[in-house]
């Protein structure tokens, strides 16, 4: 008899935390946001920046494989985020990068938006627009945001022998080494 209560018992709470575990990657913790961030805004070549803020008020939704906001994310320097009827997505794949789109009559868009990092409590967040304004609340150095923009619209990686390579020039085959004349220092198997 005692068995078949410990039996019982431990079903019960395999069952239960089964339930529990099947609602919280279906329907998640919803959480109503509505708050105003204050904001930097780099928009041209002097790092001279402006304040600004971003007003934040929706539905964040938080599962065990996802996290999604739908509602309002209207930056005050950017005014089509801002028109009445706006209504913003952003979701976080992983954490790794962060989409966001954007709802007006009906319409899905990026808008301007290049890319957004945005963490999931919705309190640090960088949005770069398509013509290379930056719109932070990041502590970030005057350098560090101009070195960001030179490498955002002349992409460079370091190549062989330390240089730097443009993304365009091609890698392979290798150039020809002046001391080897014209052959090529590896060639392909």
């Amino acid at each position: 008899m005692k068995s078949s209560k410990t039996r019982l018992l431990f079903i019960s709470l395999v069952g239960l935390l089964l339930f529990i575990g099947l609602w919280l990657s279906t329907y998640g913790i919803n959480k109503t946001v509505d708050k105003t961030i204050s904001v930097d805004v780099y928009e041209n070549d002097d790092w001279s920046n402006i304040t600004s803020s971003i007003k934040i008020a929706g539905n964040l939704r938080k599962t065990l494989f996802s996290t999604s906001f739908v509602g309002t994310f209207a930056m005050d320097y950017y005014e089509p985020s801002c028109r009445d009827g706006v209504e913003a997505k952003i979701d976080w794949h992983g954490n790794d990068y962060q989409t966001i789109s954007f709802c007006y009559a009906g319409d899905f868009s990026h808008l301007d938006v290049q890319m957004i990092d945005i963490d999931k409590d919705m309190k640090r967040m960088m949005v770069v627009l398509k013509d290379g304004t930056i719109i932070t609340n990041y502590y970030m150095l005057t350098a560090i945001l101009k070195k960001y923009k030179e490498s955002f619209y002349n992409p460079q990686f370091i190549g062989p022998a330390g240089g730097t390579v443009n993304q365009k020039q091609s890698l392979w085959p290798p150039s020809p080494s002046p001391a080897a004349g014209s052959r090529p220092r590896h060639t392909p198997p």
